[in-house]
């Protein structure tokens, strides 16, 4: 099973990166732009880590 991570990021340019990255690496990545989109994928996703971005 892949691991599923959850990156909350609100700059489009280093959300790309940091996905881009985290997909090569071989995981199944989400993006979230706010804290309220990215509750809402939480809990959908229950991913195993989650990238914020303070």
């Amino acid at each position: 099973m892949t691991a599923r991570i959850v990156v909350v990021e609100d700059d489009p340019s280093v959300a790309e990166l940091v996905t881009l990255y985290l997909r090569n690496a071989g995981f199944i990545v989400e993006h979230a732009r706010t804290g309220a989109e990215a509750r809402t994928k939480i809990g959908e996703t229950r991913p195993a880590l989650v990238v914020l971005d303070l």
